[in-house]
């Protein structure tokens, strides 16, 4: 049975990631995986994490699972963090493996709800949001979020998409810092988006991973709340990987805003039921260390801190590289994204002969990492760029 099973394709990603691991160019650059660097090309553990972990290892005595729905000092505090004291009755949560585990236990809970669920996805968009419903045999349509080669938003075509979906269905939205444009939806088009959600029932599942990356965490935690006041159902899912630089740990959230608190109590006990029959009890080491540092003040105000620095970083490298650019048309988009990513208009062609030309690696689709870029990188790329 098993020798019958066709080959997947390959990870276009890590086919990236491979390709630089090769190169002997001294000079190479690694503009594909997301995430972040700081100035010398590395990615520290940030400070108030290390101290977190250090204290709950001094403090750890055993080994035991977690509870279903995860570590409790998590929960509440990534809970008070976004929303404050709002939908306390009304918000079922659950910590998930990472960002991925949320979204997949969200889709799968929406599909047990409705069976004949279309899941609208806008593109480009991270290629996991398709494949997910993909291995869950959900429907998915596509609609246009943003336009490559135009670089420009695509506002009508997701209005049109949700005046035309059946209620119950479900769209996946990108909160602050979209993946792989950059490029978000203002304040005004992103409530007119809720808006229409709740005009034709349709459930918003929120895939937010970078805040705190965007304008600033304030700004992009207060999006992220008020999206769950526009709207009587939602689904939120924050991930740690960015925000905490946990990757490696898979620390994430899922939240549910429902209508009333009998259908948050029914909804919180089968997202438990999903999760133990999916991957059981969560890993525990992300969550409490990120559950150390929110019901820390020391530590929040510590962690808030290099979040601002990270964020600041990566608005400086957009300046350079807009600066670097002396008017190429193909980076006029990179000043008004926002986050780790930007997605250039150029061709698969273009992206190969950076790498095989100038040691320049990036995914064939042209999103770059803006936090890859080193001291003095801005000017060896936007020079290569110009030569294509």
């Amino acid at each position: 049975m098993l020798n019958t099973l066709p080959m997947p394709a390959a990870d276009a990603l890590h086919g990236v990631m491979a390709r630089y691991a090769a190169d002997r160019c001294s000079e190479k650059m690694d503009l594909g995986v997301g995430v972040y660097r700081d100035a010398t090309g590395a990615s520290p553990i940030m400070r108030a994490v290390l101290k977190s972990e250090r204290a709950h290892i001094a403090e750890q005595t055993t080994k035991r699972y977690v509870s279903l729905q995860g570590d409790e000092h998590f929960l509440t505090g990534l809970q008070a963090l976004t929303f404050g004291n709002a939908h306390k009755n009304t918000l079922a949560k659950i910590q998930t493996v990472g960002g991925t585990g949320g979204i997949y236990l969200g889709i799968k809970l929406a599909a047990i709800a409705n069976p004949n669920i279309t899941i609208m996805i806008g593109t480009p968009t991270w290629p996991v949001h398709f494949t997910i419903c993909d291995m869950l045999g959900v429907k998915t349509k596509a609609f246009s979020y943003f336009d490559k080669t135009t670089q420009t938003l695509q506002f009508e075509s997701i209005c049109d998409i949700i005046t035309g979906a059946n209620p119950d269905d479900m769209i996946i939205l990108h909160g602050p810092c979209h993946n792989p444009s950059g490029q978000d939806l203002s304040k005004s088009q992103f409530h007119q988006i809720l808006s229409l959600c709740e005009k034709h029932g349709v459930i918003p599942l929120i895939d937010a991973a970078y805040y705190g990356l965007g304008a600033d965490l304030e700004e992009d935690l207060k999006q992220l709340s008020e999206a769950l006041f526009h709207v009587p159902r939602a689904m939120l899912v924050m991930s740690c990987s960015k925000a905490f630089g946990l990757y490696r740990e898979r620390t994430g959230a899922l939240f549910i805003k429902a209508k009333t608190p009998d259908e948050c109590g029914i909804l919180q006990k089968t997202i438990e039921k999903v999760a133990r029959n999916t991957y059981s009890m969560p890993p525990a080491h992300g969550g409490a260390v990120v559950g150390r540092i929110l019901t820390d003040p020391e530590l929040t105000a510590e962690w808030k801190a290099e979040l601002n620095q990270m964020r600041q970083r990566l608005e400086g490298v957009r300046a350079e590289l807009i600066k670097a650019a002396r008017g190429d048309a193909r980076m006029a988009g990179v000043a008004t994204q926002k986050g780790i990513f930007s997605l250039l208009p150029i061709s698969p062609e273009d992206v190969d002969k950076m790498a095989s030309d100038h040691a320049i690696y990036m995914p064939s689709s042209g999103r770059i990492n803006i936090a890859g870029f080193k001291v003095g990188d801005a000017d060896r790329f936007c020079d290569a760029l110009s030569r294509l």
